[in-house]
């Protein structure tokens, strides 16, 4: 056992050298498989990871007792036809036995975490680290769907009464460079997983570029 556990100590460090994993980063010491980001598609949304930063609402006022003026703004009296919530991100990953390796080990996913920048690399205190308990059992071998929230709610709308998210960016900004800076962010999404057989752990990591609107000023 020792012998073996060695042995892919020692490649995994060879696996540094020659650059295996292509674009999810191999942690120095894996299991005999190795976890991969087939691809990533968001669930929510209006394609293409643009999600709304603001509620939708009927702004048109063409309805009797609506509040409506047209002005790109969610005015209180408009009919929500969208209302703000968590977006909705879904990843296929691949559970790939290493080189060499004849069966290898189911994967189990057991955490997500999102590490959110901001136009400029930048973190945001609204827009803080997320992390999601998971239970996806990934055959070896095989692939398998995992659903996950990639832009919670309170990144929108803070539960602190005072504090400023994307809503109140976007509807009441400093100044229009502000906006610029929180409409697109980049998330950095890392996985984590454990070898079924020896309880190690197995890591991919994938970047996706998030964009958000106002809707209301889209019409």
């Amino acid at each position: 056992m020792w012998e073996r556990r060695w042995g892919w100590t020692g490649l995994g460090v060879l696996a540094l050298f020659l650059g295996w994993g292509g674009s999810t980063p191999a942690l120095a010491f894996e299991a005999a498989n190795r976890l991969l980001v087939q691809s990533i598609v968001p669930v929510t949304g209006g394609g293409g990871f643009v999600f709304n930063a603001v509620e939708k609402t009927d702004d048109s006022g063409g309805s009797a007792g609506e509040e409506g003026e047209g002005d790109g703004y969610p005015d209180p009296g408009e009919v929500i036809e969208a209302p703000l919530g968590n977006d909705l991100a879904k990843l296929t990953l691949k559970n790939e036995p290493r080189p060499g390796v004849e069966k290898g080990v189911d994967l189990t996913v057991y955490q997500v975490d999102i590490t959110y920048l901001d136009a400029s690399g930048n973190s945001r205190a609204f827009a803080a680290r997320s992390s999601f308990q998971q239970s996806q059992l990934i055959p070896t071998g095989g692939t398998a769907d995992l659903e996950f929230i990639i832009v919670p709610y309170s990144m929108k709308v803070p539960s602190e009464a005072y504090a400023r998210g994307l809503r109140t960016i976007f509807l009441y900004p400093a100044s229009p460079a502000e906006v610029d800076q929180v409409s697109r962010w980049t998330a950095a999404i890392d996985i984590w997983a454990k070898d079924k057989l020896n309880g190690d752990t197995v890591h991919a990591r994938t970047d996706q570029t998030i964009s958000f609107v106002n809707p209301n000023a889209q019409q």
